[in-house]
């Protein structure tokens, strides 16, 4: 009890200290703006209140699957980009770094998933370029598949709602806030894999070479890291886990202020390739049969 009331007088004594050389009311005034910052961000971190939160999340997710039919129900449960190509100037295309998605002719629409704290999710990209993408990569029935960058798992739920012959599903991202329980709820039934890292680094690399064990990847989609070194290293990295017949899919290929299209520029060169999408926002598909 007596070291007890030693460490409470030197709690008191130390916080007498602060409020004496802080002054009161300016002190009274940070600890209000702090609590007014960070008080939300603690509270959802609270064991009992992140498992409301994720109850009630879970929940409206499960109506919105129940209400899913097709390809169009799944991209409106993620939500999407809707672009106005009409509002974007000639001039704008000539110098497309200016090219931002704050400006008007770019419109997110929020899903019709309502989820809560950080089990939300949007699909950031154009509706009809993930669109025509999922169809093709679905024509070619994919069971393993390998997504590098999953960020909050927009196209993540795309693939696992719509490719309907997947066993196994592998998530690589440099941090998933613990939303892993989340993204399991996509799918279930599937065998699904998350690991957390750089996917440039050997550790990561070597997790998924034991998740895998001697099973090949049939798709591959690339969307971490942008820079023209960080792209190109995921493709040669990962497609050591491909077979001859596997697609690998990238994001952004035209997406100018980042290293995405010179890389796929390059890469045209040795593979078939198709493109889906218009010039703001594509997707581009590599066909790793030689051509």
């Amino acid at each position: 009890m007596e070291r007890i009331g030693k460490k409470l007088k030197n709690k008191i004594n130390q916080l007498k200290n602060i409020i004496i050389q802080e002054n009161f009311i300016e002190f009274i005034k940070k600890i209000s703006i702090y609590l007014k910052k960070n008080l939300k961000k603690v509270l959802i971190c609270f064991p009992p209140i992140d498992f409301l939160i994720f109850y009630f999340s879970i929940v409206n997710l499960k109506k919105r699957i129940k209400a899913e039919e097709n390809i169009d129900d799944i991209l409106e449960t993620a939500g999407y980009y809707k672009i106005n190509y009409k509002k974007i100037n000639a001039e704008e295309w000539e110098d497309p770094q200016k090219i931002s998605y704050e400006r008007k002719g770019v419109e997110l629409c929020k899903g019709k998933y309502e989820g809560y704290g950080k089990y939300r999710f949007n699909l950031c990209q154009e509706k009809e370029s993930i669109k025509k993408l999922l169809k093709r990569v679905k024509s070619l029935g994919p069971s393993v598949i390998m997504e590098i960058g999953t960020a909050s798992g927009g196209s993540l739920y795309t693939w696992c709602r719509y490719l309907k012959d997947l066993e196994m599903i592998i998530s690589i991202d440099f941090d998933f806030n613990g939303r892993e329980k989340l993204f399991k709820s996509f799918a279930p039934e599937k065998e699904m894999h998350f690991i957390e890292g750089d996917s440039h680094d050997q550790n990561v690399f070597e997790k998924v070479s034991k998740i895998l064990k001697s099973k090949k990847v049939d798709f591959i989609y690339i969307d971490a890291d942008h820079s023209y070194e960080g792209v190109k290293k995921d493709f040669e990295m990962y497609k050591r886990f491909a077979s001859n017949n596997t697609i690998i899919g990238l994001h952004d290929i035209c997406h100018f202020g980042t290293g995405v299209p010179k890389f796929w520029k390059e890469i045209k060169r040795f593979y078939k390739t198709e493109e889906f999408g218009e010039k703001l926002q594509k997707n581009g598909l590599v066909y790793l049969k030689r051509v």
